[in-house]
C-alpha cells in the first residue's frame, strides 16, 4: 500500500474501506475485551472530573477557534488519564469528547453526528489509548531521570502512531499523498508540547494532589487560549497581505515593506516585472484563461526564487520581488531573461507563450529617494526594457 500511497490517485482511493474497517475493527476488539472484563467506573471521582473539564474547554476553544490550523490539548490531558484510570474510564472519556465536537461541527457545518469520520476518530483514539494504558503499566511514575525519557519516548511513538493513522485517513479518503506534506520541524514541536504538558501534570498531581494539578491545568488553558489568539491575529495579518488570485503578497504588503526599508535605511533590490501584452491574451482568450495565466506565472516564479525572496502582485499584470542584495536580483534576472514562457489552456489545450519585461533598481542607504520617486524609477527602467525590445536604439535607463 505504500507504494500506492506514494502514486496518489484512483489506485489509492480503493484502500480507503479496508483500511478503515481494519482500524474499526482493531478499536471493537479493544472495546470488547475491555467491556467483556470487570468493568471498573469507581474512578469517575474528583480527579477524573476535574481532567474531564479541562478537556471540554481544551476542545471548545479549538472548535470555536476561527484557525484553519487548529491546536487541541485534550490529547496530554487524556494520555495524563491513562496513567491513573482504568482504559474503560478513558474509552469513555474519548466516547463523550468526540461526540461534542460533531455535535458543535454539526451545528457549524450541517455535517452528520455520528458518520465515518467520527468513527474512525474514536477507533484511532482508542487504539492509541490501549497502547498507553499497556505502557504505564511499564512505566511508573517516579521523579528521575528514567521516567522522563520514558515519557519521551512513550509520546514519541504515540504522535507517530496518530500521525500515520491521521494522514493514512486522508490521503485514502481523498486520493492524494498527504503524507509529504508532514513536516519533522512540527512533529518534533508536538512530542515536545505533548512531552512538557503531561509531565507537568503527572508530577503536579503527585507532588500537590488535586491542588496542584487544578493550577497546572489553569495555566496550560490560559496558554491555549493566548496561543490560538495570537495565531488566529496572525492568520488574518496573512490573509490580509494575500493577492487571494494568485498567492503572491499584495500591494499593501509590498507598500509597508519598501516603506520600512526606507525608513530604517536598509538597502535592497527591487526587481519589476511586468508580462508584455497581456491585454491581448484577455481579449483572445478570455479572462478566466488570463487569470490562470498569472496564476501559473505566480507559481513559476516561487520555484526559481529561494524561501525568503517574496513575490508580490503591484497590480494587474505587474509584479514584484525584493532581495537583499542586488547580486541576487540580477542572477534572478538573467534566469528570467533566458526563461521561455507558456501555459497550456485547459478547454483548448492550446499553448500561450508570452513574454515579460524587467525593471530593476537597487536602493542604498546613501541614496535619498522618497517611496513614489522610488517606483517611478523602477517603473521606468522596466519601461526602457520594453522599448528596448521594440526600438534598441530608443532605451534609456535612469538612475538617480
Amino acid at each position: 500500500m505504500i507504494g500506492y500511497l506514494c502514486k496518489g490517485g484512483d489506485s489509492l482511493k480503493k484502500f480507503y474501506k479496508p483500511f478503515s474497517i481494519a482500524v474499526t475493527a482493531f478499536a471493537l476488539i479493544i472495546f470488547g475485551k475491555t467491556l467483556s472484563a470487570s468493568a471498573d467506573f469507581s474512578g469517575l471521582d474528583m480527579l477524573y472530573w476535574v481532567v474531564l473539564l479541562a478537556c471540554f474547554f481544551s476542545e471548545s476553544n479549538n472548535l470555536f477557534s476561527h484557525r484553519f490550523v487548529k491546536y487541541s490539548l485534550t490529547g496530554p490531558m487524556t494520555i495524563f488519564l491513562a496513567f491513573y484510570k482504568p482504559l474503560e474510564v478513558c474509552l469513555m472519556t474519548i466516547l463523550v469528547l468526540e461526540t461534542y465536537a460533531r455535535i458543535v461541527i454539526r451545528k457549524r457545518e450541517g455535517s452528520k453526528i455520528f458518520n465515518e469520520k467520527w468513527l474512525f476518530n474514536i477507533s484511532q483514539l482508542a487504539i492509541l489509548l490501549f497502547g498507553v494504558s499497556e505502557i504505564s503499566k511499564q512505566v511508573p511514575v517516579s521523579a528521575n531521570f528514567e521516567f522522563l525519557v520514558n515519557m519521551v519516548l512513550v509520546l514519541f511513538a504515540y504522535n507517530m502512531v496518530n500521525i500515520f493513522f491521521t494522514y493514512t485517513f486522508v490521503s485514502l479518503y481523498s486520493g492524494q499523498n498527504h503524507l509529504k506534506q508532514l513536516g519533522i520541524r512540527d512533529f518534533f514541536a508536538y512530542t515536545i508540547t505533548y512531552w512538557f504538558i503531561v509531565v507537568i501534570l503527572i508530577f503536579s498531581y503527585e507532588a500537590y494532589g488535586i491542588i496542584g494539578l487544578t493550577v497546572s491545568l489553569v495555566f496550560i488553558m490560559h496558554t491555549q487560549s493566548s496561543l490560538l489568539t495570537s495565531l488566529t491575529s496572525k492568520e488574518l495579518n496573512q490573509r490580509l497581505s494575500i493577492d487571494k488570485m494568485t498567492n503572491a503578497y499584495n500591494r499593501n504588503y509590498f507598500d509597508e515593506i519598501v516603506e520600512m526599508n526606507l525608513s530604517r535605511g536598509r538597502a535592497f533590490t527591487i526587481l519589476f516585472i511586468d508580462l508584455d501584452d497581456f491585454k491581448q491574451v484577455n481579449d483572445q482568450h478570455g479572462h478566466v484563461v488570463g487569470d490562470g495565466l498569472l496564476i501559473d506565472f505566480v507559481a513559476i516564479l516561487k520555484s526559481l526564487l529561494r524561501k525568503e525572496n517574496k513575490v508580490f502582485r503591484y497590480g494587474g499584470d505587474e509584479f514584484c520581488i525584493i532581495f537583499d542584495t542586488s547580486e541576487q536580483a540580477e542572477a534572478v534576472r538573467k534566469r528570467l531573461e533566458n526563461f521561455v514562457f507558456m501555459f497550456h489552456t485547459e478547454p483548448c489545450e492550446d499553448i500561450i507563450y508570452y513574454h515579460i519585461s524587467l525593471g530593476l533598481y537597487e536602493y542604498t542607504p546613501d541614496k535619498k529617494i522618497t517611496y513614489n520617486e522610488l517606483i517611478h524609477q523602477v517603473d521606468q527602467n522596466m519601461y526602457a526594457d520594453k522599448r528596448k525590445k521594440k526600438c534598441p536604439e530608443e532605451a534609456l535607463v535612469i538612475d538617480f
